[in-house]
């Protein structure tokens, strides 16, 4: 794929290698809605737009 940008859907599915996101509570394979939800949660900004 490559280092180039691509826009996601919140309903897609992504797979990620091992440790990716050591610090986000994900698995390797996630929907984008519980990336953001995991990164909101880590930097505590519940109050933020919702997805």
């Amino acid at each position: 794929m490559g280092n180039t940008f691509e826009h996601l859907n919140a309903d897609e599915v992504v797979s990620v290698e091992a440790n990716t996101f050591y610090n986000l509570d994900v698995s390797r394979t996630f929907k984008v809605h519980d990336l953001l939800i995991a990164i909101r949660e880590y930097v505590n900004a519940d109050n933020t737009t919702k997805i």
